[in-house]
């Protein structure tokens, strides 16, 4: 059986030692948050923030633009954290430190 964790993107982007940090707890797998809901999350292990507050619920990459044109419905993009593709940013990070990358969308919050 495979130990895993279930992480978000704040908890990587912005902190060299994350990835490496989890794989270090014996984790071999991590989920990846792609789209949350509204949330002030605690990072205390983070450099550069210890509280996340993500103000409504949004998408944690960046949604294509063409694949949403003239719809009514559309996805949120996050502001909260740093960079163009946080979720791709974290993935990769994750990925070196030699874990195996999954992830989860959360929708009914929207």
């Amino acid at each position: 059986m495979k130990s895993s964790a279930f992480v978000y993107p704040w908890d990587v982007v912005g902190d060299p030692d994350a990835a490496a940090r989890i794989a270090d707890l014996g984790v071999q797998q991590v989920t990846l948050a792609s789209a949350y809901h509204s949330t002030r999350a605690l990072t205390p292990r983070h450099p550069e923030h210890r509280i996340v507050t993500a103000r409504h619920a949004a998408v944690l990459y960046p949604p294509d633009a063409g694949r949403w044109a003239g719809r009514a419905l559309r996805p949120y993009e996050q502001t909260w954290v740093a960079g163009v593709d946080p979720f791709g940013e974290a993935g990769e990070a994750l990925a070196g430190a030699g874990l195996e990358v999954h992830t989860w969308v959360v929708l009914a919050h929207n």
